[in-house]
Order: C-alpha cells, then structure tokens, then sequence
C-alpha cells in the first residue's frame, strides 16, 4: 500500500503543478485587466482637466500676461548732433523722444525734439518741437485725425507756434512693408515772432508720410507739411524731412536725416530757408524693439 501510495503521489504531482500555474495566470491576467482599466480612468481625468476652466484667478494673471506680452506701445529715445545752415551756422546737439500706440483701429503719436547749440559762449541755435496726433479709421483706407503741435525756434525768430488741426487722411498704400498717407483739414494757429505781437489766423494744413522697410534691419522715411494762411495766402510754412535709419543692435539704430524749412513771412531780419543735416543714435524699446 505504501508503495502504491508514493507511485500515485509521484505520477499526480505535475497535475497539481499545472493546477497551481493556471491559477497564477488567471491571478495574472486580472491584475493586467484592472491596471488597464486604472489607466483608461486616469487618461480620462487628464482629458477633463484639459478642457476645464481656469479658475478666475489664473485666468485673470493669463489675461495680464497676455496685455503685456501684447502691449500697442512703441518707444524710442534718439540723441546726436547736426549742422544747421541758413539763419545759423553752428553745430547742436540733440534729443527726442517718440512713442506711438497703434492697434487696428487707431493710432496715436506723441514726439518731443529738442536741439541746442553754442559758439564761444553765446546762444546760436534752440529749438523745441513737441507733437500730438490721433488717427482713427472710419473705413477702407480712410482715416480723421486730430492734430496739435508747437514749435519754438530761436535760430529763424519764432518765438511759438501753436497749430491745432482736424481733418481727414487716406492711405494709399499700408502693409508691413510700405506706408503712403495723405491727410488735410483747416487749422487755427496762434504764433508770436521775435519782436511782435502774438497774432492768430486760420490756415489749411497738408501733410504727407513715406516710411518703407526695405530690409530687416534699415529703413527710409520722408514727411512733409505745408501750413498756409487762408486769410493772408503769401503767409505760409512748409517743411520737408526725409533719411534713413538701419539697425545697430537689436535695440539700437543710427538715424541719418535732413531738414529743410521755409518760412514765407519770417521774422524781421531772418532769412526764409533754413537746413539742417541730423544724426542719431536711436534706443527702441516695448512693441517696436526686435
């Protein structure tokens, strides 16, 4: 009997063997079959986090980030010198300062520019110009604006000239590239020349914009107003200016420009036409700095 008893042990101990194996691969396959189901869960979690709202806090902070990132605004500072002819002959150093906000439906420009200049301790040359102009556009390539600017010039005898003007605009040609704009419109001046009274009149202005990026990293430029008194014609302003800017660094240009003015009615003693050669170092910084 034992011995029967050890063969039938020895011959059903594989069967309990596999027995054994079958119940660790059905043990197997269930733990395989809930970590595929804990996987699909998590993926669908992730999915609906996704998609969520923000909560108001972070959406708020985003939004900010983005106005920033975003901002309309274009800055500059320029310092250099120029040769000016005409009522002076002297050299001058010079300062300005530009910022322009421009979305899609409007732009608005501020500039200061101030020169200054001395020969052996006397006075030759000051001149301060400041300028506001507002455009916004009413359809297709048309635009009304309003303008205000004033100008000091010690070199031709004006002592100011206040100019205020609306009018009406168009721009013939505006892409990333090239600007062509012409705009006009009445406009009241307030002015005293050195050794006069202050005077006031009505006048028409006309004034026209070239700008054309013709690289990367340079830049021709060219503006033109033209002032004349509608209730005096022989008494009108034009000015002309026109260079080239081209980059230095990614922040920083050299502007090379000139200036020509005429005055039709000067001061007394003061010659019509005055020119001016100009260099500057620009800094750019905010939307307009590569």
């Amino acid at each position: 009997m034992k011995r029967l008893a050890c063969i039938l042990l020895i011959l059903g101990a594989p069967l309990v063997r596999a027995q054994d194996a079958d119940v660790e691969i059905v043990r197997l396959r269930a733990e395989l079959e809930a970590a595929r189901r804990e996987n699909a869960d998590l993926v669908a979690e992730l999915a609906a986090l996704k998609d969520a709202p923000k909560p108001a806090t972070v959406a708020a902070a985003d939004s900010a980030v983005s106005a920033k990132l975003k901002s309309p605004w274009q800055l500059e500072v320029s310092a250099g010198g120029n040769y000016a002819t005409g009522n002076i002959n002297a050299y001058r150093g010079n300062a300005g300062f530009q910022a322009v906000r421009e979305t899609d439906g409007d732009q608005l420009v501020f500039k200061l520019a101030g020169e200054y200049g001395k020969t052996d301790g006397n006075l030759d040359a000051e001149r301060l110009f400041t300028e506001v102009n507002y455009r916004h556009n009413i359809a297709d390539h048309f635009y009304w604006f309003v303008n205000g600017s004033f100008l000091h010039d010690g070199a031709s005898g004006l002592d100011f000239r206040d100019t205020t003007s609306p009018g009406l605009g168009y721009y013939f040609v505006k892409n990333s590239a090239v600007t062509l704009l012409v705009e006009g419109g009445p406009a009241y001046v307030w002015e005293r020349q050195e050794g006069n009274a202050n005077t006031s009149s009505v006048r028409g202005r006309l004034a026209q914009e070239f700008d054309w990026q013709f690289t990367d990293s340079a830049k021709l430029f060219e503006r033109f107003a033209f002032l004349d008194n509608l209730q005096n014609t022989g008494d009108w302003v034009g000015l002309l200016e026109g260079g080239i800017e081209t980059a230095v660094t990614k922040t920083i240009t050299l502007r090379l420009s000139a200036r020509y003015q005429y005055e039709n009615t000067p001061a007394d003693h003061r010659q019509k036409a005055d020119f001016s050669a100009i260099g500057a170092l620009v800094y750019k910084f905010g939307k307009g700095a590569k």
